[in-house]
């Protein structure tokens, strides 16, 4: 295991040095100013433009979708352009660099890069409850929970070091297992998490968006356990996620940027909190599931494929706020603590931009 925590510490090593050495754009850049790009924009005295992360095919950006598809964006004079990053350490640098104006993170990721010098704080919530999911292959579902977490000897996960194995070791121990005992892996992109359950390769996966929906309809494992849906006999939840879970996913920007662009940032965070009430509103799940198709990868092959998609979206749409609650923040700044072994000694108001007039 030491190279795999060398690895690790020369790139987190590169990513602060990134942040405290970069100059130029990226640190405290000005929203341009930009001519009405339609008339929907006819109301705006101002446009400005931005830019926020996306993750490919991922049902994780269906805030962002919504505020776009529905106008909310336009409503708010923003012109906003998705910019695609899949992970947190390059969408760190994104903001560093001035590619990326507003990042969309697992909240535990943000903490260790302030404690490194990086200056990025939360703007706004975007998932209330965890979304990640313990999918565990059949045959490795012994005859009751116990016996089933000591099956599990090989456990696949998105990135070694990364929020994914965090959650995915809370899950282990969280259930009554011992997650020391078990080999993580890191397994990148969705495709090959389903053929590593498939072929046998891992005994268990711990991912999110729908690749966990994906598994269990194209038969490859069992959902043990789910904290995107409620806790109960049939799915049991570690404790950990409970309190956490209403500040799981989040919006972020750099100070320097907010500082130099409070409008815009208001603006921005004005439409998610437009696009959660719409997401909420049962009304407009039919058109809700109009403006995700295309939008959330759910191979054609798989069994019941539009049952999955509709039920993904209203899983998630369940899951939408940009509200931020302080109490589930703090929460998670001290799984993070716990989680990652970090020293942080700043605490959830440290963390989120005050709004200013």
């Amino acid at each position: 295991m030491k190279p795999l925590h060398l690895r690790r510490a020369r790139l987190m090593a590169v990513l602060f040095t990134l942040g405290l050495a970069a100059t130029g754009c990226g640190i405290g850049a000005t929203a341009a100013e930009v001519d009405p790009p339609g008339p929907e924009y006819d109301h705006c005295r101002t446009v400005h433009k931005v830019t926020y992360q996306v993750y490919d095919g991922n049902i994780i950006n269906m805030q962002a979708i919504v505020a776009d598809k529905q106008g909310f964006f336009a409503r708010q004079c923003l012109l906003a352009e998705p910019s695609r990053f899949n992970n947190t350490p390059s969408s760190i640098s994104g903001t560093v660099s001035g590619d990326v104006n507003f990042i969309n993170s697992g909240t535990d990721n943000i903490p260790p890069f302030r404690k490194r010098g990086i200056d990025v704080k939360f703007i706004a919530n975007n998932l209330t409850r965890p979304y990640y999911s313990l999918v565990v292959a059949h045959d490795k579902v012994g005859a009751n929970l116990k016996e089933t977490l000591r099956n599990l000897h090989v456990v696949g996960v998105t990135t070694i070091g990364g929020s994914n194995e965090f959650h995915g070791r809370e899950f282990i121990s969280g259930l009554g297992g011992d997650p020391k005992a078990v080999t993580w892996i890191g397994m990148g992109a969705p495709a090959s998490m389903l053929a590593g359950l498939e072929n046998g390769t891992v005994d268990a996966v711990v991912y999110f968006g729908t690749t966990q929906d994906v598994a269990v309809a194209s038969g490859y494992g069992v959902m043990v356990s789910d904290p995107r849906r409620p806790a109960g006999p049939g799915n049991p939840v570690p404790p950990i996620f409970k309190g956490t879970g209403k500040a799981s996913m989040m919006w972020a920007a750099q100070e320097s940027f907010i500082n130099k662009n409070p409008e815009a940032t208001r603006q921005f965070v004005a439409a998610l909190g437009a696009a959660s009430d719409w997401i909420a509103s049962k009304a407009n799940r039919d058109e809700l599931y109009r403006s995700m198709r295309g939008e959330i990868t759910i191979p054609d092959k798989v069994p019941n494929a539009e049952k999955v998609f509709r039920d993904s979206i209203d899983t998630y749409a369940d899951m939408i706020d940009a509200d931020i609650d302080m109490d589930a923040l703090q929460k998670y700044i001290e799984f993070t603590k716990k989680s990652r072994s970090l020293d942080l000694t700043e605490n959830a108001d440290d963390m989120v931009w005050k709004e200013t007039p």
